[in-house]
């Protein structure tokens, strides 16, 4: 049923889900339909969502689009519904029955045909949900095709287990009213859909009550839940960036549409003289649409915003926060969501920048980097390899986040940055006091480096050698997605790089696992240079100069021997230039000189050759002596 599925979406929807997107494709999933759909190649006209390579396929593949989209939307809300019925009880077989679970772990390779059965499970769910909300209408909106809210967190009377609650916020998501709501209709949202929804989901807590968010409240809850990445952020770089290149490639094609000969139409026709023409009205259809979208997004993240700000004082019930409630806040909600999906991974690490703009009573950045950085590190033992990739991302963002407040500037500037922020406290204090302490930049770079320590702590099992093939996978998988912004610290990084290089040159490991270590530590090479807390370069050791204790034991030797070798007078007589010359002669080979073992040039016997050239020397002497006007020596 699932490859079914994925087949009528795929090719006769012309929806298809790219796995694996980049940074910049990444950061476009915050945008509107149309902005995710261009920043991945994909035409937005194609079937109302797009098919690939920017072709409609033809007068038959828009009639089989437009048969889906109807037998979806018009006449499939029991169709649609068996489908999420059909696909959450088969991620839940994978998950919890026990019988099929020790089928895959004991066979060998097991472990990894059932992560990869979760993850096409689960990437499938998630594509049926994005098709309908793109080809909904407002004829046919998305909210039809729901169940009951009851009914969806209790299909057929049985409770949903307890990992698919994320998944039952992320199908009736879209179906909700908008969140970014006029003030005279907060009092009807929340009656209704928000009372429903915290009697459905009550039942998912311990003890079926609001007391189990230890401090939080169900509106703060229910709040995290019902806001989407839309919402919350705006990728306003990334509209530039789609508009700017779309911009240069309408010029590209002016002269072609005018018809002169261009590099890529050096011969123009009629016919790539129309083709241009067309091309280039394409393009600006879609950066009219671009310019739209975005205002749109704006006015609703403006509105958003408006009501957060209204609300958030109440979202802790105390006046003083604690750590219960940022376990709770890590527990409960960031936890449950963090894998759910790409986008969902973004919206964790935008929601916690939400709250510190938005600084609610009780919200502390430094403990919830503190309690984050130690439950949340937990999960990468336990996830497929789609879930190490979102996870990888939302570690990639909120260590970002730290590096940009690093970047500041100096202590004076990052103190000014934080004062009137209560989310800047350097401990739990009430809202508002006059007094408080508040965050210092050296504490928050001994804090970064600690919370690095601990994501690499928790890496580096699956960085060994003997670790499972699922385990290392996993690791570098995380690693890859957040390697620019974790590991940045020397120390750490330098721990990684040496079990990367072991991985990469051990014979023994699978050939994915070291191509992936591989190029993973060549990545993290070339910005060696630029990692944080690196030591002072050792000065380089100058052999010349003796260390201190050779000096003392080299100036005693020298005592010893002046005073056991000290010369007579008549040798005292001769000068250093002679001893130096006759030094010279005698130890170098072109002389033909032999020296006995009891020779010395401190001895007063010596050989008959040493007696003549001492005699030269002080011919030569008296010589130099007598020119520069001064009495020869006798």
């Amino acid at each position: 049923m699932r490859q079914l599925l994925q087949g009528l979406i795929s090719y006769v929807g012309g929806f298809t889900v790219i796995a694996e997107l980049n940074d910049e494709q990444v950061q476009c999933l915050s945008g509107g339909p149309v902005l995710c759909a261009l920043s991945q190649t994909i035409n937005p006209e194609a079937g109302g969502i797009g098919g690939t390579g920017g072709s409609t396929g033809g007068r038959y593949s828009e009639r089989a689009r437009a048969a889906l989209r109807a037998a979806m939307t018009q006449e499939g809300p029991t169709l649609v519904q068996s489908f999420w019925h059909s696909l959450m009880a088969q991620r839940d077989l994978l998950v919890s029955h026990t019988a099929i679970i020790n089928g895959f772990t004991e066979n060998k390779g097991g472990l990894k045909l059932l992560g990869y059965l979760l993850d096409t499970s689960h990437t499938q769910l998630l594509q049926l949900t994005q098709y309908l909300v793109l080809v909904a209408s407002a004829a046919h909106p998305y909210s039809e095709l729901l169940p009951d809210v009851d009914q969806l967190f209790r299909p057929k009377g049985h409770r949903l287990m307890a990992d698919q609650l994320p998944l039952a916020f992320h199908l009736c998501r879209p179906g909700l009213p908008p969140y970014g709501v006029l003030p005279s209709d907060d009092e009807k949202d929340r009656q209704t859909t928000v009372a429903k929804l915290g009697e459905a989901v009550k039942p998912f807590l311990p003890g079926q009550s609001e007391e189990a968010l230890d401090g939080l409240s169900l509106n703060f809850y229910l709040t995290f839940w019902r806001l989407s990445l839309y919402d919350i952020y705006v990728p306003c770089d990334s509209y530039k960036k789609q508009i700017a290149s779309m911009e240069r490639e309408m010029v590209e094609m002016q002269g072609a549409a005018d018809g002169r000969a261009t590099a890529a139409t050096p011969n123009p026709t009629k016919q790539t003289i129309k083709r241009a023409k067309k091309e280039i009205h394409r393009l600006r259809e879609h950066i009219d649409k671009l310019r739209v979208e975005e205002t749109l997004q704006l006015e609703n993240h403006h509105r958003v915003l408006e009501r957060l700000r209204r609300e958030c004082g109440g979202w802790w019930k105390q006046e003083v926060g604690n750590e219960q409630a940022t376990v709770a806040l890590v527990k409960w909600m960031l936890a449950q969501r963090v894998m759910l999906s790409v986008q969902d991974a973004l919206f964790c690490a935008h929601f916690v920048k939400l709250l510190v703009t938005l600084h609610p009573p009780g919200f502390q950045l430094l403990d919830f980097y503190n309690v984050a950085t130690t439950l949340l590190m937990v999960l990468v033992q336990c996830c497929t390899e789609s879930e190490a990739r979102w996870f990888g991302v939302f570690l990639r963002d909120i260590m970002h986040y730290v590096k940009d407040l690093r970047s500041i500037g100096d202590s004076s500037k990052f103190a000014e940055y934080v004062a009137g922020n209560s989310a800047f406290y350097r401990h739990y204090r009430p809202y508002g006091e006059k007094d408080a302490e508040y965050l210092k930049l050296s504490e928050l770079k001994k804090g970064h480096a600690k919370w690095e320590g601990r994501v690499c702590k928790a890496l580096k099992p699956g960085l060994e050698k003997s670790a499972d093939w699922s385990e290392k996978r996993n690791a570098l998988t995380v690693l890859i997605s957040c390697h620019e912004y974790c590991p940045v610290h020397y120390r750490s990084a330098r721990a990684v790089m040496h079990q990367l290089e072991a991985l990469s040159k051990d014979q023994g490991q699978p050939p994915d696992i070291k191509t992936m270590a591989g190029g993973l530590l060549s990545k993290m090479r070339q910005r060696e240079d630029s990692l944080l807390d690196r030591p002072p370069p050792k000065p380089a050791h100058d052999h010349s100069k003796p260390s201190e204790g050779q000096s003392k034991s080299a100036e005693a030797h020298g005592k010893s021997t002046e005073a056991h070798n000290k010369p007579s007078d008549s040798h005292a007589r001769t000068t250093s230039s002679s001893q130096g010359h006759a030094l010279n002669a005698l130890s170098s080979p072109s002389t033909g000189v032999k020296r006995s073992a009891t020779d010395s040039p401190n001895s007063t016997t010596t050989s008959p050759e040493g007696k003549k050239l001492r005699a030269n020397d002080e011919r030569s002497e008296r010589s130099s002596a007598r020119e520069r006007g001064r009495p020869p020596r006798e």
